[in-house]
């Protein structure tokens, strides 16, 4: 149904009037189900997601659902994250936070990979994955808006990639991170000069933040991106 908007004043005034927002609900994980099965039914709504050309929002929850909220068929992949998420694999650690970003590449199914935020040199080598990695230096911004202008891509935002200053709820801080006016600048400027087909929000932990600060942030970096 058509909404009044929010009043954002550091965006100029009210935004998303009359917009549509549809909340489907949680996907929830029940005890005694598979982890393939749960990754497989979350890739199945997401397709029908896709499929009805609705712009997903997903909130997270472990980084590893982006395994499945992913848009396959984007020409990008955006990941805002203080870790490379390129870590090795096996059976036992199929499904995990720290490879979700190789298991896509390994099975074919990201684009261009942009790493955006990175401070924590472990989890896999994003040379020999043949990616393309940023820190968390404002500086690139231009280059990477320009390199992606036009283009469809997918955003996968970690939360730790802002400054725990801003974000102490999540489960892996890495200081040192993007300010919040930082990121909010570029995922505007991502928003304007791409194509964005969907964006999933992931590792916040409420529970790590008294404050609720971190929630509180996570809105106004939703808000802005689908403003």
């Amino acid at each position: 149904s058509g909404l009044k908007g929010w009043n954002m004043p550091n965006l100029g005034g009210r935004i998303l009037t009359g917009a549509r927002l549809v909340d489907l609900g949680d996907l929830t994980y029940r005890p005694g189900t598979s982890a393939e099965r749960y990754y497989t039914h979350l890739r199945e709504v997401m397709d029908e997601i896709y499929r009805r050309g609705a712009f997903p929002v997903v909130l997270g929850g472990d980084h590893s659902i982006t395994y499945s909220t992913a848009h396959r068929d984007a020409a990008a992949l955006v990941h805002l994250d203080a870790h490379c998420d390129l870590a090795a694999y096996g059976e036992d650690d199929f499904h995990h936070h720290g490879n979700v970003i190789a298991r896509l590449l390994d099975e074919g199914l990201a684009g261009d990979v942009y790493h955006v935020g990175l401070r924590d040199t472990s989890g896999g080598d994003t040379k020999a994955a043949g990616t393309k990695a940023y820190s968390a230096n404002p500086g690139v911004f231009p280059e990477i808006i320009e390199a992606l202008s036009g283009q469809t891509l997918f955003i996968s935002l970690d939360v730790d990639v802002v400054d725990p200053a801003a974000m102490p709820g999540t489960g892996t801080p890495v200081p040192g991170g993007l300010e919040m006016r930082e990121l909010c600048g570029f995922l505007a400027q991502l928003a304007a000069r791409c194509k964005p087909r969907g964006l999933d929000v992931v590792e916040l932990c409420p529970l790590q933040d008294r404050s609720d600060m971190s929630a509180q942030n996570v809105v106004e970096l939703i808000l802005v991106f689908l403003a």
